[in-house]
């Protein structure tokens, strides 16, 4: 095996291994929105891995299309523009962290038989944001399967 190939295949390897570590990454920093249920794991997992599945059965459409747009032809060049893009969208998940606590307005919560309940928009608004920051960077990650 030519040491180039070596190189890249090692790369490749790490890169996953950091797909598992934002994973993780996830299910933490997600933890402190829903709180650490079955259901917080299962938005985190299926997010992740429906993520992967959709960005591979459209990366030959994607990877043409993107190709033809940067001018890129080689594919391990077109390989490192979408893990700067997968960097990117996975800092979604910090900057979602910066949105103003007031959004949703000043309370969002309802008395409920004695216990405070977030609004369901309040609590609609979290799951769509978490699911866009963990399925973004997946489908990402899942269009440089088959590059």
């Amino acid at each position: 095996m030519r040491p180039t190939t070596r190189r890249v295949l090692l790369i490749y390897g790490l890169s996953g291994l950091v797909s598992l570590g934002y994973q993780v990454a996830w299910f933490r920093i997600l933890t402190d929105w829903f709180g650490s249920t079955n259901l917080t794991f299962a938005l985190v997992v299926c997010s992740f891995i429906g993520g992967l599945g959709a960005g591979a059965l459209l990366s030959r459409g994607i990877c043409r299309g993107l190709g033809r747009r940067l001018g890129i032809s080689d594919g391990l060049r077109l390989y490192g523009v979408i893990e700067l893009w997968i960097t990117a969208t996975a800092s979604l998940t910090v900057l979602a962290a910066w949105l103003p606590a007031d959004l949703w307005g000043d309370f969002p919560y309802h008395l409920s038989d004695g216990i405070w309940v977030q609004d369901a928009g309040y609590r609609m608004a979290q799951l769509v944001i978490a699911t866009c920051c963990v399925f973004l960077p997946c489908f990402l990650m899942g269009t440089t399967f088959p590059l």
